[in-house]
């Protein structure tokens, strides 16, 4: 009986784990920030009210490629990431910023809360027929 409670314990933190990981992930959000021309003038002024150093930002190239990183530098000519490389805004297609949903985070709390009052429950009227 004693090892029964231990895998049931275990499962309950695994449970726990899994539900707590998805809700962190679930509540990032990217939204698109308007990349500026590839011309050697400064960007708009939204770049740099939009992006500030330590922000994470999806970038798709051109070519295709797909980079992920915080920011580390805002300049008039791109954007330099914290592993130090540069990406210009002419070699840019997308540009994204993530940032916390609270609508998808408010979503998904009350998911959760809802499923576990409906494990609850389960588990309760699962105990109750259990000693009959």
């Amino acid at each position: 009986m004693d090892s029964f409670k231990r895998q049931r314990r275990r499962t309950a933190l695994v449970t726990v784990v899994a539900l707590s990981v998805s809700i962190l992930n679930g509540c990032h959000t990217m939204t698109r920030v308007a990349v500026p021309d590839s011309t050697p003038s400064p960007p708009n002024a939204a770049v740099f009210a939009t992006l500030k150093v330590g922000d994470n930002v999806r970038i798709t190239l051109r070519n295709g490629e797909k980079v992920s990183f915080a920011v580390a530098e805002v300049r008039a000519d791109g954007l330099v990431g914290r592993g130090g490389r540069h990406i210009p805004y002419g070699d840019m297609a997308k540009l994204e910023e993530r940032h916390i949903s609270g609508s998808k985070t408010a979503l998904l709390i009350g998911g959760a809360v809802g499923l576990f009052i409906l494990i609850s429950y389960a588990v309760a009227v699962g105990s109750l027929y259990s000693g009959i």
